[in-house]
């Protein structure tokens, strides 16, 4: 189980590892207030869903609510996978993320949460703690992220930035076929 938890926590937050590389490429400053309100949201949305995946797995099959999560960890895994790569790395660079954008960025990055919070309390594992490691997870990747982006920009090396933002969705499909 803890490997699962950590798997779910590391799928969920490669994106924020990417989004802090490219914000740290574009040496983006990032307030604190900032990275509290992209920490918060992941864990209130996390906390919503296992809540709505708790609900629902009262009311169906333990067997069917097992498929059902597995396959709502494909898909994410799958659409994040599909998103990756439609998208392109942005090239505008601006001082400061403003608090409407960290609004903006908090929800993009905690959709995979909504969805994988359902998904995994319906297989079963929906432990209290969890919303909180994902914010930890959030805040730390965030912050690595943006390190090593920033890094990267002053030792001119460069990083398979697709490779990253296709991470996520991989690992969200293997931990779904792991629950098999």
């Amino acid at each position: 189980m803890v490997v699962s938890i950590l798997l779910l926590v590391i799928s969920l937050n490669l994106d924020s590892l990417g989004v802090g590389f490219i914000y740290g490429m574009q040496k983006l400053r990032i307030s604190n207030l900032c990275k509290a309100i992209i920490c918060l949201s992941s864990v209130v949305y996390s906390s919503i869903s296992i809540f709505i995946g708790s609900s629902l797995k009262n009311h169906i099959n333990a067997e069917l609510g097992k498929y059902l999560g597995v396959c709502i960890l494909v898909i994410i895994g799958l659409c994040s996978i599909f998103k990756a790569c439609r998208q392109k790395t942005q090239s505008d660079i601006k001082n400061n993320l403003t608090l409407a954008e960290a609004f903006f960025l908090s929800f993009a990055l905690s959709i995979d949460s909504i969805g994988a919070g359902i998904g995994f309390s319906l297989i079963g594992l929906n432990l209290f703690f969890i919303p909180f490691l994902i914010g930890l997870g959030q805040l730390l990747f965030l912050e690595l992220g943006f390190f090593i982006g920033y890094k990267i920009v002053d030792s001119n090396k460069l990083i398979n930035t697709k490779f990253i933002a296709i991470l996520p969705g991989i690992l969200l499909i293997l931990l779904a076929l792991t629950r098999l």
